[in-house]
């Protein structure tokens, strides 16, 4: 009873974590999930996350590509798909917020440096459905946090995201 119990709770929790709808790029499917479970490669991958393989495939990135160019790729990738770039789920604060935030929420530190140093993606999309952008998130969930071990993870985000061009709303 108690493994049925473990399945059913698991397919469930999934079913939050899906993309939202219409979403074009199949190599995309799941990437919430995995973002939240902070899902490895196999080993025979060239990447440590599985959220790495499936957003270097959307983008187009080859094995030959340099640094420079993947960098470009997904940057293109990110502005021409960030509106499908959403998490959904049941315990993420943000309906339909970015993936960004929603990896802030997981405290998925190699996601957040993928965006901020590898990939330079633009961190100032607004979501419609808090009217904030990730720093402006940030900053609030320190808020929450404030004077708990969270609460300097939380700063450590904060400089990230703005050492690579996160702005708060009000700067934009």
């Amino acid at each position: 009873m108690k493994n049925l119990f473990l399945i059913l709770a698991f397919l469930i929790s999934g079913i939050g974590y899906a993309q939202t709808k219409n979403n074009s790029e199949s190599n995309l499917d799941g990437l919430c999930a995995v973002v939240s479970s902070l899902r490895e490669e196999s080993a025979e991958s060239e990447h440590e996350y599985v959220y790495q393989t499936k957003i270097l495939s959307a983008a187009g990135v080859s094995n030959e590509d340099s640094e420079e160019t993947i960098r470009k790729k997904v940057q293109t990738f990110w502005k021409q798909n960030e509106a499908k770039l959403i998490c959904d789920s049941p315990d993420f604060n943000v309906p339909n917020g970015s993936i960004v935030k929603f990896a802030v929420a997981r405290r998925f530190e190699a996601f957040i440096d993928d965006v901020t140093e590898s990939w330079g993606v633009d961190l100032n999309k607004i979501d419609s459905s808090d009217n904030r952008t990730v720093l402006d998130y940030v900053k609030s969930e320190i808020e929450k946090h404030k004077e708990t071990p969270i609460e300097s993870i939380l700063k450590r985000y904060y400089r990230k995201l703005r050492a690579a061009g996160a702005k708060h709303k009000s700067e934009l």
